[in-house]
């Protein structure tokens, strides 16, 4: 279904074809991944009136075969994407008549790599194929809801593991490998045969003043606030959490308690607005209500909201406060609120259902 739909996309827009080279989009289309997320030689090319073929590199074959949903052809890339170019090329020659226009993903595509394809394709046209492909990733289908359910589970064990840290007095590193290793040790009891990445981030002290810096050997103090930032990965779809946590055994400033309270108000509000039919803005704005009837308004940093699927920032972000949420959209939900000397707040992943909401990350401590 997803093939054929950019397939309808593709012959509306006057499109021969498309060239899909990101791995992302390669999975969504194809099921093909590999464990590192990045194959530069593999692509997929996906003509409008033609069944859609699977290029991978010889040695990535066997795997190819077992994964792919789409048939599978090997070639050679030992002179680079010319030599892809050239294939690609051969296969087009093979469709009947269509338009010369070869729509490839323009933020996926290097410069060099569409200067081979023009050097294979003298006189075609290169349209945008990106935007078609996040409008199909926008909606997840049964089988990507699924996937987002068990990152957001595993997402949950991640929190629950640095709680039960915390008081044994562990450095930021530490925290989080003990949340690594929960969810790890977790996917093997429920999802053996599920591939399962986390990229995860412990923080406290100075750093908490800039949240993107990364995990190191400081150890929190009791009574110390900590951000734990944990995005886990089941079959490729990413869950997010973000809570901040107070170490047990002293006394916590009463601002940042206080902050943190006001946080999850705020995002309990803006998620409970994230039904079909209602949009990011009106949730945005249930979320600065509280905000502002608590004296914090205009404190929060960050986008409140970014889209989660194959990767845990694409759409329905910023850019979609006002589209219609619909059901199988799915995004992470963040308040977080700018202190004097820290950042606090947390962060869940939500589905869009029929029902309204559904917090994928519902267990988190």
């Amino acid at each position: 279904m997803r093939v054929a739909a950019l397939q309808r996309a593709l012959a509306e827009r006057g499109a021969a074809a498309a060239l899909v080279t990101s791995m992302e989009n390669v999975r969504y289309l194809t099921g093909h991944a590999v464990w590192t997320g990045r194959s530069p030689a593999t692509f997929a090319l996906v003509p409008a009136a033609a069944p859609a073929v699977l290029w991978v590199p010889p040695a990535d074959e066997a795997l190819a075969r077992a994964l792919s949903r789409v048939a599978v052809t090997a070639y050679r890339p030992d002179a680079g994407f010319d030599a892809a170019g050239r294939a690609i090329a051969r296969a087009l020659a093979g469709l009947p008549a269509a338009p010369r226009a070869l729509a490839v993903e323009h933020d996926a595509l290097t410069l060099r790599r569409l200067e081979a394809l023009q050097r294979a394709l003298p006189g075609w046209t290169f349209p945008d194929a990106g935007p078609h492909l996040a409008q199909l990733r926008l909606v997840k289908d049964a089988e990507e809801q699924g996937a987002l359910r068990r990152a957001g589970a595993l997402a949950a064990v991640a929190a629950a593991a640095v709680v039960a840290a915390l008081p044994r007095g562990l450095s930021e590193g530490e925290l989080r490998g003990a949340a690594d290793l929960a969810v790890y040790a977790e996917s093997r009891r429920r999802h053996p045969q599920v591939a399962v990445r986390t990229l995860t981030n412990v923080l406290s002290g100075e750093k908490l003043a800039r949240l993107h810096a990364a995990a190191a050997g400081e150890v929190p103090a009791p009574g110390d606030p900590a951000v734990l930032v944990a995005h886990v990965s089941c079959d490729g779809y990413w869950a997010d959490v973000a809570r901040t946590f107070f170490v047990p055994d002293g006394t916590a400033d009463g601002r940042a308690v206080r902050a943190v309270e006001v946080a999850a108000h705020a995002q309990q509000a803006a998620i409970a607005a994230l039904g079909p039919g209602r949009t990011l803005r009106e949730a945005l704005g249930a979320a600065e209500s509280v905000l502002a009837a608590e004296g914090l308004g205009g404190r929060h940093v960050y986008a409140m909201f970014r889209g989660l699927g194959l990767h845990y920032d694409e759409a329905p972000g910023p850019a979609d406060l006002d589209v219609p949420l619909v059901e199988g959209m799915c995004v992470c939900a963040q308040v977080y609120l700018q202190l004097p000397a820290m950042i606090v707040g947390r962060a869940d992943s939500v589905l869009v259902t029929a029902r309204g909401p559904e917090r994928l990350t519902e267990d988190a401590a």
